[in-house]
């Protein structure tokens, strides 16, 4: 059997049917009507919006599921040419795709992200400065070595940091392409690149540095 849709234009509203080939569609009883439908007629041609929840629970109901295909056709009746019953145009066979909704990370993790390189540039700063004298300690030596451990500390955070920032890029990465946009799936994964990057770079030169220093 075939689910079925119908407006007609000298009729408020939608409702909906089952069908088993032209001319059989029996309209659902009125408890289980779900669909309603809004109509706006301009330049000669119809706009018809239908609206419905995506499950209605109802047993001979089509649930409709984000991500998921569901083969749909339209069939058009010009009432002013006198076409009514099996007379008529019948479209092809379309696919009809909902969009899953945009994961609350695409919007939190940016400015989260901005908001952690700014504070670690900023430790780094202080690192540098405290190492270059500015905040000045009794005991130059015991300066010189609180300085060290912490730029290691420094460094080492913010490569596990910024590579845990990239993890997470890659996931949004990730969601995006499964739920179709690929404008974000392409963007965050760019981004989770260029995290990972630096990551490992602040991971590498401290390495480097600390065992240059030894």
């Amino acid at each position: 059997p075939a689910y079925t849709w119908t407006w007609q234009s000298d009729v408020t509203g939608a409702f909906e049917s089952i069908a088993w080939g032209m001319g059989t569609a029996a309209r659902q009883p009125d408890s289980e009507q779900h669909v309603r439908a809004t109509a706006q007629h301009a330049d000669g041609q119809w706009k018809v919006l239908f609206v419905r929840p995506l499950d209605t629970g109802g047993a001979e109901d089509l649930a409709l599921t984000a991500g998921q295909a569901v083969p749909m056709a339209f069939q058009a009746w010009d009432g002013d040419n006198g076409e009514s019953g099996s007379q008529g145009a019948v479209s092809t066979w379309y696919f009809l795709v909902l969009g899953q909704p945009t994961p609350v990370a695409v919007y939190v993790a940016p400015p989260v992200a901005l908001a952690l390189t700014l504070l670690f540039g900023l430790l780094v700063v202080r690192q540098a400065q405290v190492g270059s004298g500015m905040w000045r300690e009794p005991d130059a030596a015991a300066r010189a070595k609180r300085a060290a451990k912490r730029k290691q500390w420094a460094g080492i955070g913010v490569g596990v940091i910024w590579l845990g920032m990239a993890f997470g890029s890659y996931q949004n990465s990730r969601a995006g392409w499964e739920a179709g946009y690929a404008d974000l799936g392409f963007w965050w994964a760019i981004i989770g690149g260029l995290l990972a990057i630096a990551g490992l770079g602040a991971l590498i030169g401290t390495w480097i540095h600390t065992r240059t220093s030894k």
